[in-house]
């Protein structure tokens, strides 16, 4: 099985693309390929987060994680309209 590591990084206001988008890839996703998917947020609500962990009643061979970037907000910077979020 072939292990793929994919990342994400958004906020609440990006939550329905985002949700949007990580369905569409476990829909597509080839039986022999297993996805680590990864979310990095700084803040993100409950219903968010329980959104996402979800998808694990409706797919299969994929792994969650969420990761809190919140300590590192010194290390980022806005630009060019990007949010540190993303």
């Amino acid at each position: 099985m072939t292990s793929v590591p994919i990342v994400f990084s958004f906020d609440d206001n990006l939550k329905i693309p985002a949700c949007v988008c990580i369905s569409s890839l476990l829909q597509k996703k080839k039986k022999d390929t297993f996805y680590e998917i990864y979310i990095l947020y700084i803040e993100l609500e409950k219903e968010t987060i329980n959104s996402l962990i979800r998808l694990e009643d409706h797919f299969n061979n994929f792994s969650l994680q969420f990761v809190s970037v919140k300590n590192h907000l010194d290390e980022g910077f806005v630009i060019r309209g990007i949010s540190k979020a993303a």
